[in-house]
């Protein structure tokens, strides 16, 4: 049996993401952790959205367990172990499996209730149930978000302030970034990238690491692939990630601000949303100089 070793992302993690810091004193200890108002109100007013993040967080456990399972079995064949040995983690891993396409598909099932699906995310090549349930559940609701730079400060994927350079999590340290949300990102990229359909994302992806890989040419101390590579996702990642903002709040009545690009930069086009199958539902944007005052997200 194959020997599967990728990670899965704990997603207990989930639930410092659903938490405020309150903090006082002069010395800055903290005094409480408070439910998010805005994560419980979207909650509250969607109980099915409640039901997605605990199946997808089942999903994702039992994932793990299935991945050690048959990590188990590869590693107890190598040494020369017989099936009748290997029986009880055969059938384990069995159950497992199905155990997790049950969840897949109620996850598949809850999310048609979701226009944000429906009409833009099952649209898109390389986007499946658990990669749309994933956003959704991590996102919560666009409203949290007043700009689109908010929303990749949350995922983690705006530069460093102190270094300039990508954020990367301390030794010991929690992330100060949703961490699922990064990493279904990343697995996005990759999701295109090995999609039987190409669509224009992956189109967008080899366009991007040409300009990366030009660059990176004319750098004294060239970058090695892999971070090129990581770079090239990186911008990608950030870019679909405004596209579902934006997206996202134009569904549900919500105004956007004018590209940054057009509205600071003097930019006449930029890359507008985009699906790669269906028909374009998606309402017109209601443009605003202001989306209100900050919200903690």
């Amino acid at each position: 049996m194959n020997n599967n070793t990728n990670k899965v992302v704990d997603h207990d993690e989930w639930v410092d993401s659903d938490f405020v810091e309150v903090r006082k004193g002069s010395e800055g200890e903290k005094s409480a952790r408070l439910v998010n108002p805005q994560i419980e109100a979207a909650l509250a007013a969607n109980p099915e959205l409640r039901l997605l993040r605990h199946y997808l967080r089942g999903m994702y456990r039992l994932q793990k367990q299935r991945i050690q399972t048959s990590n188990t079995i590869g590693e107890l064949e190598r040494i020369g172990h017989t099936t009748d040995e290997l029986s009880h983690f055969v059938s384990l891993l069995k159950s497992l499996r199905a155990s997790e396409a049950s969840l897949e598909r109620r996850c598949g099932k809850i999310l048609k209730g979701f226009p944000v699906h429906t009409a833009y995310l099952g649209l898109l090549n390389g986007v499946g149930v658990r990669t749309s349930a994933s956003l959704i559940a991590a996102i919560v609701t666009p409203s949290r978000f007043r700009t689109v730079s908010s929303l990749i400060s949350y995922a983690g994927l705006n530069p460093d302030p102190v270094t300039g350079k990508a954020r990367v999590r301390k030794k010991g340290q929690k992330a100060s970034w949703h961490q699922e949300l990064r990493a279904t990102g990343f697995r996005w990229s990759a999701n295109i990238l090995k999609s039987r359909k190409t669509g224009r994302w992956a189109e967008l992806y080899y366009q991007f690491k040409e300009r990366e890989v030009a660059l990176n040419d004319k750098r004294e101390e060239p970058l090695t692939k892999m971070v090129v590579d990581l770079r090239t996702r990186r911008r990608l990642v950030k870019l679909f990630l405004s596209h579902l903002w934006e997206v996202w709040r134009r569904l549900e009545g919500l105004p956007v601000r004018k590209p940054y690009a057009i509205e600071y930069l003097g930019h006449s086009t930029i890359i507008e949303p985009f699906i790669d199958e269906g028909e374009w539902l998606i309402p017109d944007p209601i443009y605003t100089e202001s989306l209100g005052p900050k919200q903690p997200v």
